[in-house]
């Protein structure tokens, strides 16, 4: 029985760490993202130099700074809510 508790208990371990990574890529994929369109932004911005494209890309660099944003506060939240998880798996065991 204690064999199996064990391997019980390396498994969620597993899940855990498996959970971590695959939020660590998703919320890095989002700050990517809003870089890339702030870049995208920089380019109309400075390719036009006045007009509505210029504007435009005004609005695109505020667009790519709320997706980094998101990013960067989803990470913050979800690195909580496993830690959270952890603590209480492990108190658990």
């Amino acid at each position: 029985m204690k064999k199996s508790n064990t391997l019980e208990n390396e498994r969620n371990q597993l899940a855990i760490e498996r959970t971590k990574y695959a939020e660590e890529r998703t919320n890095l994929a989002y700050i990517r993202t809003g870089f890339s369109i702030m870049i995208a932004g920089i380019f109309f911005t400075g390719f036009f130099g006045e007009g509505i494209y210029h504007y435009i890309g005004y609005g695109i660099i505020f667009i790519g700074i709320l997706f980094s944003l998101y990013g960067i506060l989803s990470h913050r939240k979800s690195t909580e809510i496993l830690r959270r998880i952890e603590e209480k798996f492990k108190k658990v065991k």
